[in-house]
């Protein structure tokens, strides 16, 4: 996975605001993480989630799990949100198909999941490509990275 195992606790806010939540069951959270965003492997999920929950950034609320800074000061929230400011090739793909058919995240990122089922489980990033361009988006400056991320999964 390309993510750093310090970066990923600070997924696990993302996944949150993804879902607009304050509390989500560790299913869920690994449910969002692994196959809703696209961020990382379902045992990567749990790690980050067992990583986040060791350095503070989540609390267990009785059968949930919620985000340290929720329900506290407004102040917290701000500096958690810039820390998960990095997006990687799929979410910067599905923000630009986004910006030219003026559907919501979530509406884009069901259709992407709708393509693999239909092309039996192509990358999440080649199906974000191929919705881009059927689109009418200039794919090209992408195509470089997305080939350098099959070389590397290749590798592994």
């Amino acid at each position: 996975m390309r993510c750093s195992a310090l970066a990923k606790p600070e997924l696990v806010a993302a996944a949150f605001r993804s879902r607009d939540a304050e509390e989500l069951h560790r299913e869920e959270l690994v449910q969002e993480l692994a196959f809703s965003l696209h961020l990382m492997l379902p045992s990567d999920a749990a790690d980050a989630i067992d990583a986040a929950l060791a350095s503070g950034l989540l609390v267990q609320a009785g059968e949930q799990l919620r985000l340290a800074g929720k329900g506290g000061s407004d102040a917290e929230t701000p500096a958690t949100e810039s820390a998960v400011d990095v997006p990687d090739l799929f979410h910067r793909v599905v923000a630009i198909v986004v910006e030219a058919t003026g559907e919501t995240q979530p509406e884009v990122i069901r259709r992407v999941n709708r393509r693999q089922k239909e092309h039996y489980g192509l990358r999440p990033e080649t199906e974000a490509l191929l919705l881009a361009a059927d689109a009418g988006v200039d794919v090209a400056p992408f195509l470089d990275e997305a080939r350098q991320g099959l070389v590397q999964r290749a590798r592994d």
